[in-house]
Protein backbone atom coordinates (compact mmCIF):
# COMPACT_ATOMS: atom_id res chain seq x y z
CA UNK A 1 0.00 0.00 0.00
CA UNK A 2 1.60 3.31 -1.16
CA UNK A 3 2.57 5.50 1.59
CA UNK A 4 2.56 8.73 -0.65
CA UNK A 5 -0.07 10.94 -2.25
CA UNK A 6 -1.06 10.30 -5.62
CA UNK A 7 0.56 11.90 -8.73
CA UNK A 8 -0.05 15.62 -8.57
CA UNK A 9 -1.86 15.59 -5.50
CA UNK A 10 -2.44 18.58 -3.46
CA UNK A 11 -2.57 19.26 0.25
CA UNK A 12 -5.75 18.19 1.65
CA UNK A 13 -4.89 19.84 5.31
CA UNK A 14 -3.38 22.64 6.95
CA UNK A 15 -2.47 21.84 10.84
CA UNK A 16 -0.74 23.62 14.00
CA UNK A 17 1.01 21.16 15.56
CA UNK A 18 3.52 20.94 18.61
CA UNK A 19 6.21 18.46 18.26
CA UNK A 20 7.17 16.44 21.07
CA UNK A 21 10.52 18.73 22.28
CA UNK A 22 7.54 21.90 22.34
CA UNK A 23 8.38 23.53 19.03
CA UNK A 24 4.76 24.67 17.59
CA UNK A 25 4.67 24.29 13.60
CA UNK A 26 2.20 24.59 10.65
CA UNK A 27 2.22 21.80 8.10
CA UNK A 28 0.09 21.74 5.09
CA UNK A 29 0.04 17.38 5.01
CA UNK A 30 -1.86 14.98 2.52
CA UNK A 31 -2.94 12.16 5.54
CA UNK A 32 -2.53 8.56 3.98
CA UNK A 33 -5.85 7.41 5.27
CA UNK A 34 -5.09 3.73 5.81
CA UNK A 35 -2.43 4.56 8.48
CA UNK A 36 -4.39 6.55 10.79
CA UNK A 37 -4.48 4.49 14.05
CA UNK A 38 -5.73 6.04 17.28
CA UNK A 39 -2.11 7.43 18.20
CA UNK A 40 -1.77 9.55 15.22
CA UNK A 41 -2.39 9.57 11.18
CA UNK A 42 1.06 9.11 8.78
CA UNK A 43 0.61 12.03 6.17
CA UNK A 44 3.30 13.08 3.48
CA UNK A 45 4.18 16.72 4.68
CA UNK A 46 4.59 19.42 1.89
CA UNK A 47 7.15 21.43 3.72
CA UNK A 48 9.59 18.44 5.03
CA UNK A 49 9.03 16.66 1.70
CA UNK A 50 8.89 13.37 3.42
CA UNK A 51 6.09 10.96 5.11
CA UNK A 52 5.46 12.12 8.80
CA UNK A 53 3.32 10.82 11.99
CA UNK A 54 0.95 13.32 13.68
CA UNK A 55 -0.22 13.12 16.64
CA UNK A 56 -3.75 13.54 17.66
CA UNK A 57 -2.67 14.80 21.00
CA UNK A 58 -0.58 17.02 20.06
CA UNK A 59 -2.44 18.55 16.66
CA UNK A 60 -3.89 21.92 17.93
CA UNK A 61 -5.75 23.51 15.22
CA UNK A 62 -6.90 22.17 11.70
CA UNK A 63 -8.02 23.82 8.58
CA UNK A 64 -9.76 21.77 5.47
CA UNK A 65 -7.82 23.60 2.82
CA UNK A 66 -10.78 23.09 -0.27
CA UNK A 67 -13.01 24.36 1.92
CA UNK A 68 -11.70 26.66 4.43
CA UNK A 69 -13.60 25.16 7.27
CA UNK A 70 -11.63 24.82 10.52
CA UNK A 71 -12.29 21.19 11.56
CA UNK A 72 -10.14 20.64 14.94
CA UNK A 73 -8.22 17.65 15.56
CA UNK A 74 -11.68 15.55 15.77
CA UNK A 75 -12.87 16.24 12.55
CA UNK A 76 -9.18 15.07 11.12
CA UNK A 77 -10.12 11.81 13.22
CA UNK A 78 -13.29 11.59 12.18
CA UNK A 79 -12.16 11.98 8.51
CA UNK A 80 -9.80 9.45 8.56
CA UNK A 81 -12.73 6.93 9.68
CA UNK A 82 -11.43 6.27 12.97
CA UNK A 83 -14.12 4.86 15.63
CA UNK A 84 -16.22 7.38 17.97
CA UNK A 85 -14.13 8.02 20.79
CA UNK A 86 -14.61 10.33 24.00
CA UNK A 87 -10.90 11.52 24.32
CA UNK A 88 -10.36 15.09 24.75
CA UNK A 89 -8.46 16.93 21.56
CA UNK A 90 -5.42 19.07 22.89
CA UNK A 91 -7.61 21.96 20.71
CA UNK A 92 -10.92 20.95 23.19
CA UNK A 93 -9.33 21.25 26.47
CA UNK A 94 -9.24 24.42 28.54
CA UNK A 95 -7.60 27.27 27.78
CA UNK A 96 -6.79 25.68 24.19
CA UNK A 97 -5.59 28.17 21.91
CA UNK A 98 -9.31 29.58 20.17
CA UNK A 99 -9.85 29.12 16.46
CA UNK A 100 -8.97 32.34 14.04
CA UNK A 101 -12.40 34.31 14.54
CA UNK A 102 -12.06 35.74 10.65
CA UNK A 103 -13.52 34.08 7.45
CA UNK A 104 -11.20 32.63 4.58
CA UNK A 105 -12.54 35.47 2.38
CA UNK A 106 -14.14 38.55 3.71
CA UNK A 107 -16.56 40.17 2.11
CA UNK A 108 -16.10 44.04 3.37
CA UNK A 109 -13.03 46.19 4.78
CA UNK A 110 -12.85 45.92 8.65
CA UNK A 111 -9.90 48.13 9.47
CA UNK A 112 -8.80 51.58 8.22
CA UNK A 113 -4.55 51.09 8.33
CA UNK A 114 -2.02 53.87 7.94
CA UNK A 115 1.14 52.27 7.55
CA UNK A 116 4.88 52.90 5.91
CA UNK A 117 6.01 51.61 2.53
CA UNK A 118 9.45 52.49 1.36
CA UNK A 119 9.60 55.01 3.62
CA UNK A 120 5.69 57.33 2.77
CA UNK A 121 3.34 56.86 4.59
CA UNK A 122 0.02 55.40 2.84
CA UNK A 123 -4.20 54.36 4.03
CA UNK A 124 -6.12 51.45 2.88
CA UNK A 125 -8.94 49.73 4.27
CA UNK A 126 -8.54 46.15 4.70
CA UNK A 127 -9.93 42.72 6.22
CA UNK A 128 -7.63 40.05 8.11
CA UNK A 129 -7.99 36.54 6.31
CA UNK A 130 -8.23 33.17 8.02
CA UNK A 131 -4.69 32.04 8.72
CA UNK A 132 -3.03 34.51 6.84
CA UNK A 133 -1.80 36.67 9.48
CA UNK A 134 1.45 35.79 11.38
CA UNK A 135 3.81 36.93 14.22
CA UNK A 136 6.07 39.17 11.59
CA UNK A 137 3.24 40.35 9.48
CA UNK A 138 -0.65 41.09 8.95
CA UNK A 139 -2.26 39.03 6.06
CA UNK A 140 -5.65 40.03 4.81
CA UNK A 141 -7.19 42.04 1.98
CA UNK A 142 -7.48 45.59 0.82
CA UNK A 143 -10.16 47.27 -0.69
CA UNK A 144 -11.65 48.18 -3.38
CA UNK A 145 -9.55 45.97 -5.74
CA UNK A 146 -10.07 43.19 -3.19
CA UNK A 147 -6.37 42.39 -3.56
CA UNK A 148 -3.96 40.14 -1.52
CA UNK A 149 -1.83 42.09 0.91
CA UNK A 150 0.49 41.70 3.46
CA UNK A 151 2.12 44.28 5.87
CA UNK A 152 4.56 43.69 8.61
CA UNK A 153 3.60 44.66 11.82
CA UNK A 154 6.09 46.92 12.64
CA UNK A 155 4.96 48.89 9.56
CA UNK A 156 1.59 50.24 10.71
CA UNK A 157 1.23 53.69 12.04
CA UNK A 158 -2.49 53.95 13.25
CA UNK A 159 -5.61 51.80 12.78
CA UNK A 160 -9.25 52.91 13.20
CA UNK A 161 -11.87 49.96 13.86
CA UNK A 162 -14.17 50.60 10.99
CA UNK A 163 -17.54 48.91 13.23
CA UNK A 164 -16.80 50.67 16.36
CA UNK A 165 -14.79 53.80 15.55
CA UNK A 166 -11.50 52.39 17.75
CA UNK A 167 -8.58 53.95 17.08
CA UNK A 168 -6.09 51.32 17.96
CA UNK A 169 -1.90 50.83 17.98
CA UNK A 170 0.04 48.66 16.29
CA UNK A 171 0.10 46.66 19.70
CA UNK A 172 -3.35 46.59 20.07
CA UNK A 173 -4.02 45.80 16.20
CA UNK A 174 -1.63 42.53 16.70
CA UNK A 175 -3.63 41.52 19.51
CA UNK A 176 -6.74 42.22 17.92
CA UNK A 177 -5.87 40.15 14.58
CA UNK A 178 -4.07 37.46 16.59
CA UNK A 179 -6.73 37.19 19.60
CA UNK A 180 -6.51 33.36 18.85
CA UNK A 181 -3.04 33.02 19.65
CA UNK A 182 -3.67 33.97 23.52
CA UNK A 183 -0.58 31.63 24.31
CA UNK A 184 2.18 34.22 22.60
CA UNK A 185 3.70 37.06 23.99
CA UNK A 186 3.66 40.88 21.95
CA UNK A 187 7.18 40.37 19.70
CA UNK A 188 9.80 42.45 20.64
CA UNK A 189 9.95 43.97 16.70
CA UNK A 190 6.16 45.02 17.38
CA UNK A 191 6.65 46.48 20.52
CA UNK A 192 9.31 48.42 19.95
CA UNK A 193 8.72 49.39 16.11
CA UNK A 194 8.75 53.37 17.15
CA UNK A 195 11.90 53.05 19.12
CA UNK A 196 14.32 50.59 17.02
CA UNK A 197 15.25 52.57 14.26
CA UNK A 198 16.88 54.70 16.97
CA UNK A 199 18.52 51.81 18.66
CA UNK A 200 19.35 49.74 15.50
CA UNK A 201 21.44 53.01 14.48
CA UNK A 202 22.95 53.79 17.95
CA UNK A 203 24.17 49.93 18.02
CA UNK A 204 25.39 49.86 15.00
CA UNK A 205 27.30 53.11 15.02
CA UNK A 206 28.33 52.11 18.67
CA UNK A 207 29.85 48.56 17.03
CA UNK A 208 31.63 50.80 14.39
CA UNK A 209 33.47 53.50 16.73
CA UNK A 210 33.92 51.59 19.58
CA UNK A 211 34.16 48.25 18.40
CA UNK A 212 31.22 46.56 20.33
CA UNK A 213 27.80 47.17 21.92
CA UNK A 214 27.56 46.12 25.62
CA UNK A 215 24.39 46.85 28.45
CA UNK A 216 26.61 49.89 30.19
CA UNK A 217 25.19 51.37 27.10
CA UNK A 218 21.45 51.06 27.25
CA UNK A 219 21.00 54.09 29.71
CA UNK A 220 22.80 56.02 27.26
CA UNK A 221 20.81 54.73 24.08
CA UNK A 222 17.17 55.41 26.65
CA UNK A 223 18.74 58.22 27.26
CA UNK A 224 18.44 59.42 23.51
CA UNK A 225 14.89 57.86 22.79
CA UNK A 226 13.65 59.74 26.35
CA UNK A 227 14.97 62.88 24.94
CA UNK A 228 12.09 62.35 21.92
CA UNK A 229 9.84 61.63 24.37
CA UNK A 230 10.05 57.59 23.53
CA UNK A 231 9.83 54.83 26.07
CA UNK A 232 12.34 53.20 27.12
CA UNK A 233 13.72 49.90 25.84
CA UNK A 234 13.79 47.28 28.50
CA UNK A 235 17.05 45.23 28.83
CA UNK A 236 15.70 41.97 26.73
CA UNK A 237 14.33 44.04 24.21
CA UNK A 238 17.68 46.41 23.81
CA UNK A 239 19.28 42.49 22.97
CA UNK A 240 16.89 41.34 20.88
CA UNK A 241 17.18 44.34 18.83
CA UNK A 242 21.15 43.70 18.93
CA UNK A 243 20.98 40.66 17.63
CA UNK A 244 18.54 41.93 14.65
CA UNK A 245 20.42 44.73 14.35
CA UNK A 246 20.89 45.74 10.21
CA UNK A 247 22.64 48.98 10.73
CA UNK A 248 19.91 50.81 10.91
CA UNK A 249 18.23 50.33 7.41
CA UNK A 250 14.55 49.55 9.11
CA UNK A 251 10.96 50.17 8.42
CA UNK A 252 11.61 53.76 7.91
CA UNK A 253 14.86 56.32 7.77
CA UNK A 254 15.68 58.49 10.84
CA UNK A 255 13.82 62.06 11.30
CA UNK A 256 16.43 64.83 11.61
CA UNK A 257 15.36 64.99 14.98
CA UNK A 258 16.26 61.75 15.73
CA UNK A 259 20.10 61.62 13.69
CA UNK A 260 20.72 65.20 16.35
CA UNK A 261 19.75 62.60 19.22
CA UNK A 262 22.04 59.69 18.30
CA UNK A 263 24.84 62.09 17.29
CA UNK A 264 24.73 63.33 21.32
CA UNK A 265 24.35 59.80 22.59
CA UNK A 266 27.32 58.77 20.59
CA UNK A 267 29.51 61.67 21.62
CA UNK A 268 28.54 60.36 25.05
CA UNK A 269 29.46 56.30 24.17
CA UNK A 270 32.90 58.08 22.90
CA UNK A 271 33.60 60.37 25.64
CA UNK A 272 33.11 57.42 27.39
CA UNK A 273 35.86 55.38 26.08
CA UNK A 274 38.11 58.32 25.28
CA UNK A 275 37.54 57.89 21.55
CA UNK A 276 37.34 60.40 18.98
CA UNK A 277 34.10 60.27 16.53
CA UNK A 278 35.67 61.88 14.22
CA UNK A 279 34.02 62.18 10.63
CA UNK A 280 32.02 58.56 11.06
CA UNK A 281 29.92 60.56 13.46
CA UNK A 282 29.21 63.17 10.88
CA UNK A 283 28.96 60.75 7.92
CA UNK A 284 26.60 58.18 9.99
CA UNK A 285 24.36 60.79 11.32
CA UNK A 286 24.22 64.04 9.22
CA UNK A 287 22.57 67.30 10.08
CA UNK A 288 20.77 67.02 6.53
Amino acid sequence: MSQTPPPHARPLFHIRYREDFGNVVRRDIFPIRPYATTEGVRAWCYLMGEMRLFKFDQIEAVKEINTGRDIKARGLWEWCGLPTTDMAFSDELPGALKQSPWVEAPDSPRFRVQFLRRGKACTLDVAPSRWESHRAAFGGLAWPAKSRIEIEWAAFLQITDLQTGEVLDRCDFWRRVLEHRSDEALPWYVQWADQRPVVDSLIAGTRVLIGQFRATHFPTVNGALESLKMSPVDDSGMRAIAKGSNNGDWIRPLTPIERAACRVAIRKICEAHKKDPGEELLRRFPLT
